[in-house]
């Protein structure tokens, strides 16, 4: 087994080992295991890192080509915007609702096939070390938009209910709120760029900006999405459970662009 797959494979145990604390800090007043669940989180984060890395001299070539590869990315990404937020709003126990996510891609990424299609040539760029990382940035951001949303309207069906005793470790409504909102704007950001990089890369291998590739397709269509998301909430100035849902549908099609699209509508990105 090659070292970056150990260290992967370690990694994902840290990951699942910090979910084992982060349950039940929600539910007792210690901040023992809120510890313990972001020094694993922390711990399996460096080593999923060292993994990258190893995995580029062991391959020589940037790791993501192979399903494997751009899941672990994916994933590692994920976990890199969690941290950044937890440093920003103190929301580490959000890592329930993260980590699971991770943990779920990680593990389809360990029993996926390492290997993948090989690379049309004409498509071989530098733009592949920019496209690929920065729309995976931006899918990782609504990662943790989705994860918000899904802590409000667990939030704020508690606080209707007034069961004080359940879940008072989650952040507040605003705080959620305005993590959703900083999230979808990093990812919206990210999307843009990755898309521009895509199309520039798109017109200097086949001559043209866009096609009709169902994943560029899709991704568009994901991105007509956020942007109306994002322009209805600055013009309206609508906050709170209505974003929370949208952010929620976002990132069900953002799954369904990195994923569906491969198995149902495969294309010109269907190489790993």
């Amino acid at each position: 087994m090659e070292a970056s797959t150990l260290l992967f494979i370690i990694a994902v145990i840290f990951y699942i080992i910090a979910i084992f604390f982060f349950c039940p800090f929600l539910f007792k007043n210690t901040s023992l295991f809120s510890r313990v669940s972001i020094l694993m989180t922390g711990s399996g984060f460096v080593l999923h890192s060292i993994s990258l890395c190893l995995r580029f001299f062991e391959k020589g070539y940037l790791p993501l080509l192979t399903l494997f590869e751009v899941l672990s990315f994916f994933g590692w990404a994920i976990v890199l915007l969690y941290i950044i937020m937890n440093i920003r709003y103190k929301i580490g126990v959000s890592g329930l609702f993260v980590t699971p996510v991770v943990i779920l891609l990680l593990l389809y990424a360990l029993f996926s096939p390492k290997g993948g299609k090989e690379l049309d040539p004409i498509l071989r760029s530098y733009w592949l070390g920019i496209h690929i990382p920065i729309t995976f940035l931006g899918y990782a951001a609504f990662t943790v938009a989705f994860a918000s949303g899904l802590m409000y309207l667990v939030q704020e069906r508690r606080l209707k209910s007034k069961k004080v005793t359940m879940l008072y470790k989650l952040p507040s409504l605003e705080i959620l709120d305005d993590v959703n909102y900083k999230s979808i704007t990093a990812g919206f950001l990210f999307l843009t760029i990755g898309i521009a990089a895509g199309a520039i890369w798109l017109k200097n291998s086949k001559g043209v900006y866009l096609n009709s590739d169902p994943k560029v397709v899709w991704s568009l269509i994901t991105w007509v999405l956020y942007s109306i998301l994002l322009h209805v909430r600055y013009m309206s100035k609508m906050r709170g459970k209505k974003v929370a849902i949208l952010s929620i549908i976002g990132f069900c099609l953002v799954i369904f662009t990195f994923l569906g699209v491969n198995f149902l509508l495969p294309g010109l990105h269907s190489f790993f």
